[in-house]
């Protein structure tokens, strides 16, 4: 018998972030464009950290650069998520070293979880759905 998932869940499209032009195309913002907020450095680190220890939620080989420092590998094209949210890998490389701050609804998420991100098992990856951007 064929498993068939009841449901899908429709990642909100507002919930994603850190798709940026340098690395996609021109429908996406600029990272120069980005926002930087005065984040503590502990806080930064605390954000960068669960940016990059989420699972994945779509694979994707390869490398991306830094569009700031092409001999530095920014991250990969894999999408990360934490169930409610999605940025791409490379997320965590630009807090750290840009200051980009992702959105503010996001950053009191993780700030209420004290860091701590979810496991891949209490996710259902297989139920999320990319939405069309």
């Amino acid at each position: 018998m064929e498993n068939v998932l009841p449901w899908k869940l429709n990642m909100d499209k507002s919930k994603i972030f850190g798709l940026w032009k340098e690395h996609f195309n021109d429908t996406f913002p600029s990272l120069l464009d980005a926002p930087r907020a005065k984040l503590s450095s502990r806080d930064m680190e605390m954000i960068a950290h669960y940016l990059e220890i989420c699972p994945i939620w779509i694979a994707s080989p390869g490398v991306v650069y830094s569009s700031t420092n092409t001999v530095e590998i920014a991250g990969t094209p894999s999408i990360r998520t934490d169930g409610q949210w999605a940025w791409q890998d490379t997320m965590a490389y630009y807090v750290r070293k840009l200051h980009i701050t992702p959105p503010a609804e996001f950053v009191l998420s993780v700030q209420e979880k004290m860091g701590i991100p979810p496991l891949e098992t209490d996710l259902n990856l297989e139920l999320l759905e990319f939405p069309e951007l």
